[in-house]
């Protein structure tokens, strides 16, 4: 009798909190800013504590934008829920996103669009693309230009594009060294004056970088 008397137990603890969010006034706090859409937010909770995610404790946080959620109960017996938000780092394509913790979330329909990078490869690789982006980023800050998307090609390959459709070239082997010669290139065509003019720039060369401008091509 033990293992029915269980059962029967869970199947009214299960039919109380359904009972219970149906009858119980149900208040939601959001973060001040915002990604969710509201409404769908507040249906994917409703459905994840009444059950009908069939028992798979991570769908809601990994299909929406809620990272973490408490519920607390006032004098008023109103169910409170605050929720925590996801942040996301990259845009990885076909609705997924990195987020800071490093989960990789498909949270659907958001409030607006996101200031974030779009990282293109495989799910595995997206944390190192994503630090590549980075620290090009960093070198970009000397000319005020900023990474809007990274790419693996292909065997090492890399190429990013910044705010003004610019492209870079590189590879994963010997990176730092490129970051070098891309500092110093950047540099002396900010005291030159000629640096808006660039198309593409290629760091893959040994000791050197090939520079496209608008008009001509160079090798340096």
């Amino acid at each position: 009798m033990k293992p029915i008397f269980l059962i029967v137990i869970m199947f009214l603890v299960s039919c109380s909190n359904e009972i219970q969010l149906r009858t119980q006034q149900v208040s939601f706090d959001f973060p001040q800013e915002y990604i969710s859409d509201l409404k769908s937010t507040k249906e994917q909770i409703r459905a994840h504590m009444q059950g009908e995610y069939n028992d798979e404790a991570s769908s809601l946080f990994d299909h929406s934008w809620v990272s973490v959620l408490t519920a607390t109960n006032n004098f008023q017996k109103e169910l409170h829920l605050h929720v925590t938000e996801h942040q996301p780092l990259a845009f990885l394509g076909k609705g997924k996103y990195l987020t800071q913790e490093g989960r990789i979330i498909s949270p659907g329909k958001r409030k607006e669009d996101l200031n974030i990078i779009q990282v293109t490869g495989s799910e595995e690789e997206a944390e190192d693309l994503l630090n590549f982006a980075l620290e090009l980023q960093k070198t970009l800050n000397l000319g005020d230009k900023s990474i809007l998307s990274i790419e693996h090609k292909g065997s090492g390959f890399m190429e990013a594009i910044d705010s003004q459709g610019r492209k870079y070239s590189f590879t994963k082997k010997d990176f730092r060294a490129q970051l070098e010669r891309l500092e110093d290139y950047i540099l002396f065509e900010l005291s030159s004056g000629s640096i808006d003019n660039i198309r593409y720039i290629d760091l893959r060369y040994k000791n050197a970088l090939a520079v496209g401008y608008k008009n001509m091509e160079k090798t340096i």
